[in-house]
């Protein structure tokens, strides 16, 4: 008798089943060719008899080299296997296909790190293939959504914000985003290195609806905090671009923000959020207070200085560590 499982979902579709991630938009493939001066090359692996496949769409950058440009958050991947429950099925076909887009991968070489979505739990084949595999975290919700599965916390300073007159909008206004961005950018040591003219520019080429900005003002009518969103309809919506004021960070706003980005994201076809990291412990507390699932997705990069380096790192990090806990 065959075991058998609920069918895997978003990554291991049936062949005419469509994720929904906006990462596979032909306009989001442009606006990274014109932003990052890469160029996409599409993948499709098959199996022996034409079943199982898998696609991939890959970023190569000027030396043909496969990389992950800026703010693009995931590795597009699409898994078709055969129609079957089988779980041994399932896990011989993924690793068929897998194992030579590894194998694909080696021949072009990586130019930095890749990683993959959530739904990708089974990596193997990169180690396999020689690949330094590291795993990272980001927090995802599930559609419906209600405020009850969020912290006490969160819910107050909705109200808060609510009742002290800050309002939400979702409006293409770049210039009210950018001040958002740039605070954040002063508090946290870092530099977005996305402009007004590439927020228009996105919204251009993936429509409105695709790229969803979101700001919250304050009673006084100044940008307070903005959330730039990438949707698809069916799919999980991300968490693109986040900036805050620093004047209204305990004002409630970014929690008044997300509530109603939620609801709104919720309305507009989408099945759930994803926040997009929560590997800084400086901000998972913030995201995890929604009480959204934790969710491992993996990392693959070529063993070389960048990962020795890593290493020493780690291993500095964990020997301080045992000390403070001796001491």
């Amino acid at each position: 008798m065959e075991t058998t499982q609920e069918p895997m979902q978003e990554l291991m579709q049936e062949p005419d089943g469509r994720s929904g991630s906006p990462l596979e938009l032909p306009g989001w493939h442009e606006f990274n060719r014109w932003k990052w001066g890469v160029t996409l090359e599409e993948v499709c692996i098959q199996g022996d008899s034409g079943r199982p496949s898998m696609e991939a769409m890959l970023y190569l950058d000027k030396r043909g080299r496969i990389c992950q440009p800026l703010h693009n958050p995931y590795l597009p991947l699409r898994f078709l296997p055969t129609p079957t429950r089988s779980i041994h099925r399932l896990t011989h076909q993924w690793l068929e296909v897998s194992e030579a887009l590894a194998a694909r991968m080696r021949e072009r070489k990586l130019a930095g790190m890749l990683m993959f979505g959530p739904e990708v739990s089974d990596v193997r084949p990169w180690q396999w293939a020689g690949y330094d595999v590291g795993v990272r975290y980001t927090i995802s919700l599930d559609f419906p959504y209600d405020l009850s599965a969020a912290d006490g916390m969160v819910r107050n300073r909705v109200k808060k914000a609510g009742a002290a007159g800050y309002r939400c909008e979702r409006v293409l206004r770049p210039e009210d985003v950018q001040v958002c961005l740039r605070e954040t950018e002063q508090r946290q040591g870092f530099v977005h290195r996305v402009s007004g003219e590439d927020l228009r520019l996105l919204t251009e080429l993936l429509g409105e609806e695709q790229v969803r900005s979101y700001i919250c003002y304050a009673p006084n009518g100044e940008p307070a905090t903005a959330q730039v969103i990438l949707h698809r309809p069916g799919g999980r919506a991300l968490g693109w671009l986040v900036g805050s004021a620093s004047e209204h960070l305990r004002s409630g706003a970014t929690q008044l923000l997300i509530w109603e980005m939620l609801q709104d994201l919720q309305a507009a076809g989408a099945d759930g959020f994803d926040f997009i990291g929560a590997n800084m412990k400086s901000v998972a507390a913030s995201k995890t207070n929604w009480g959204g699932r934790i969710m491992p997705y993996y990392t693959v990069r070529e063993y070389g200085m960048a990962s020795l380096l890593r290493g020493v790192r780690d291993w500095y990090r964990s020997a301080k560590s045992r000390r403070s806990s001796k001491g």
